[in-house]
Parts: structure tokens; sequence; C-alpha cells
């Protein structure tokens, strides 16, 4: 299993339109659970 980290702390917001859209990166932990590629174990949400 893949471990990652992940905290919306890190979130760092930026302009409409910029290059380097944080609202992609902040998604990317509930698609991978969303696909199984990670569990919920460990985090903040897990029960």
């Amino acid at each position: 299993m893949l471990r990652i980290a992940y905290d919306p702390i890190y979130a760092h917001p930026l302009p409409e339109g910029h290059r380097f859209p944080m609202l992609k990166y902040e998604l990317i932990p509930g698609q991978l659970l969303h696909e199984g590629s990670i569990t919920a174990v460990g985090t903040a949400g897990a029960a």
C-alpha cells in the first residue's frame, strides 16, 4: 500500500488562472482514497 502524508494546512492560495493550480493537488488524496490506492488508516478522518 502506498503511504502518503497530506494536510490541508499545506494548501497555498494562488491567483485564479495561475499555472500551478493548488486545487488539483488538494483533490489528490480524495481521488486516491476513491480508487483504493490508499486507505484512511492514520488520517485525521480515520475511524
